[in-house]
């Protein structure tokens, strides 16, 4: 297989919805740094219904905008988990 070949089918698309409780919003995509983090990468962003394939990174993502995420499974999991509201620990 093709080196191409073999990075797009280790790779998968994912859809995240920002929420007002994600600390990711009014925050741009470069202070995010999800493909510096974690590896996945934000190739597009669904606001209003409109999609805006491949953001710039001075674009601030707002609650009700739908992440279009790109990345391997481990990278994708990794990015999820960051952009999610901090977990207060458990006390039981």
């Amino acid at each position: 297989m093709a080196p191409l070949e073999s990075i797009l089918a280790a790779a998968t698309i994912d859809n995240f919805l920002s929420t007002p409780d994600l600390p990711a919003v009014d925050k741009t995509i470069a202070e995010l740094d999800l493909r510096g983090k974690t590896g996945g990468t934000i190739i597009a962003i669904v606001r209003d219904d409109k999609p805006r394939t491949n953001p710039p990174p001075e674009m601030k993502i707002e609650t009700g905008d739908i992440l279009v995420l790109f990345g391997s499974h481990a990278e994708l999991d990794a990015a999820v988990n960051a952009l999610q509201p901090a977990r207060a620990p458990s006390h039981e």
